[in-house]
C-alpha cells in the first residue's frame, strides 16, 4: 500500500515558508493599491474604458493576484509564482502605458487640478512600486520552485 507524502508547515526558522508569505504580502499589497486606485478614477469621473482595457483590467490587474494566493496557499507555489510574475508583467506595463506614455485622461503628467488628482497621482505611483515588487517577488518565487509543483 502506498502512503501519501504530506507537506508539512514550515518549521520556525524554516525558509521554505518565505516564498508564499512574500507573494502574498505582495498580492495584499496589490489588490489594497488597485482598490485606492479605482476609487481615484470614480471619484475624477473618468472612469470610463473600452471595453478590451476592462477585460484585461478585471483579467489581469484585479482576478489574477487573487487566483496567485490561492494557487501559492493551495500548494501549487510553481504555478502561483509563474501567474504572479505574468500578472505583475502586464500590469506594471498596462500603467506605465497608460499612466504614463499614452496621452489622454490618465496621464499623470497632464492631468487637470481637481481634488481627486493627488489620490490619483499618489495611487498611479505606488502601483508601479509595488508591481514591480510584484514582478520581483514573482521572479524569485518562480526560482525558488524549481522542482516542485
Amino acid at each position: 500500500m502506498t502512503q501519501a507524502v504530506r507537506s508539512r508547515p514550515p518549521a520556525a526558522g524554516d525558509r521554505a515558508g518565505a516564498p508564499a508569505t512574500a507573494v502574498t504580502v505582495v498580492v495584499a499589497a496589490v489588490t489594497g493599491t488597485n482598490l485606492l486606485h479605482a476609487a481615484a478614477h470614480v471619484g475624477r469621473g473618468n472612469a470610463a474604458l473600452a471595453a478590451w482595457q476592462e477585460a484585461f483590467i478585471a483579467v489581469v490587474v484585479l482576478a489574477s493576484p487573487i487566483a496567485v494566493a490561492v494557487l501559492v496557499r493551495m500548494g501549487h507555489r510553481r504555478a502561483g509564482s509563474g501567474l504572479l510574475l505574468a500578472s505583475m508583467v502586464g500590469s506594471l506595463g498596462f500603467g506605465i502605458a497608460y499612466h504614463v506614455l499614452v496621452a489622454g485622461p490618465d496621464n499623470v503628467r497632464t492631468l487637470p487640478a481637481g481634488p481627486w488628482t493627488i489620490a490619483f497621482s499618489a495611487t498611479a505611483t505606488l502601483l508601479v512600486i509595488v508591481e514591480a515588487a510584484g514582478c520581483v517577488t514573482g521572479w524569485r518565487a518562480l526560482g525558488a520552485t524549481t522542482g516542485r509543483r
